[in-house]
């Protein structure tokens, strides 16, 4: 059993990012007792309240932080689309809500993970709460059914969400999603150099799901009414 732990960012903006890790039980389990002791005397790392006012401060912070997931065996994944890339096709339609950028771009990624990962694996994903697209993220299980291990068990078993407090292994995505939206943002501004040692540690080896403006609507308009 493999588990993906993802975050957004940006889900209120033209673009939204998801991003996380996928890896086993043991590396996970490395992985939280590396980032427990690299985050001090911190209780939790939130990218969006940090002192970003304070590079001096959070410089050491994100540069012991960024490497731990690939040195604990851990593969990236992320997805991102623009909503002005579709919005035209949706104004005023009855399915808005269930074409929000977050979720446009959770189908891709869950089935670039179904792709890359081992077929014979099963996955289970788990979320930042997002209270909003919650229902329609886990229907998403429902059209997925037919892919399957070749033992016959469906290949990804659950969709999760957790507060982000209570699951340490949620925080990793964090990073990666805010990194991969300053990136997109402004590749040149603070935040971006700031977050830019999670992206240069084998990030080449990321699952990126980046749909063209035309494939996306192409797929949107087969169901937008």
């Amino acid at each position: 059993m493999l588990t993906a732990y993802m975050d957004e960012s940006g889900h209120e903006a033209d673009r939204v990012v998801i991003a996380g890790f996928w890896g086993d039980r043991t590396q996970w389990g490395n992985l939280e007792v590396a980032w427990r002791a690299a985050l001090g005397t911190r209780k939790a790392l939130h990218m969006r309240t940090l002192r970003w006012h304070k590079p001096e401060r959070l410089q050491p912070l994100l540069s012991r932080l960024a490497p731990l997931p690939y040195q604990c065996g851990l593969n990236p994944l992320f997805a991102t689309v623009c909503v002005s890339d579709y919005a035209d096709l949706i104004v005023g339609g009855p399915r808005a809500k269930l074409y929000k950028s977050y979720l446009v771009a959770l189908m891709p990624l869950l089935l670039l993970a179904l792709k890359e990962t081992p077929q014979n694996e099963q996955l289970k994903f788990v979320f930042d709460r997002q209270c909003h697209y919650e229902p329609f993220a886990k229907e998403m299980i429902h059209i997925l059914d037919r892919y399957k291990t070749p033992s016959g068990k469906t290949r990804i078993t659950s969709i999760e969400f957790t507060a982000h407090d209570s699951n340490m292994l949620t925080q990793p995505a964090d990073y990666l999603a805010y990194a991969i939206a300053q990136v997109y943002a402004d590749p040149h501004s603070l935040r971006s150099n700031l977050c830019a040692p999670i992206m240069q540690y084998d990030f080449l080896k990321a699952i990126p799901a980046i749909p063209s403006r035309e494939q996306v609507r192409e797929a949107l308009s087969w169901t937008v009414e």
